[in-house]
């Protein structure tokens, strides 16, 4: 059978699969459907797994290189329209993180003298805020990642189907 020819009934393969495995109403259901398309296909997703990684390996370089460039300009454009908006974040999490540690500093001694539990609370709420505020700062920045990863998924659906 030709490549062409394997693609297209795993495609459809597929596609009844996930069909039948969505509709299951239990779990036994979703077993016997397992085993029935793994039964169906022996082998054929070892060599059809084989010929794409042939491709793949081929091809490598050659779409390595492409990835890089669209990745590399995808993160510019984003840093381009994003980088003043995350630098002054950034700024206001250095300010407050300073501030908070200098605030601890002066009063932390006349407040374990007096046993100011509100204190403690309140210097705590503001070290999970600077943390909170930390990580939204990277997620923002990792958005761009995501966002390449979609991208990606979408080529390799339009290229797999």
């Amino acid at each position: 059978m030709e490549t062409a020819d394997r693609h297209g009934l795993l495609t459809s393969a597929k596609r009844l699969y996930l069909d039948a495995f969505v509709a299951a109403k239990s779990e036994d259901e979703r077993v016997r459907i397992d085993a029935t398309f793994a039964g169906a296909l022996p082998g054929t997703f070892e060599e059809v797994g084989a010929i794409l990684a042939g491709h793949l390996k081929d091809d490598a370089p050659r779409t390595l290189e492409e990835h890089r460039l669209f990745r590399d300009e995808f993160e510019q454009g984003l840093l381009a329209y994003w980088s003043e908006a995350l630098d002054a974040l950034y700024a206001v999490y250095i300010v407050a993180v300073e501030m908070g540690g200098e605030f601890n500093q002066e009063h932390r001694a006349e407040a374990l003298e007096e046993q100011d539990f509100v204190f403690d609370a309140l210097i705590g709420l503001h070290a999970r805020a600077c943390v909170a505020m930390s990580e939204i700062h990277a997620l923002l920045r990792a958005c761009r990642v995501h966002e390449l990863n979609m991208a990606s998924l979408f080529q390799a659906e339009q290229f797999f189907g």
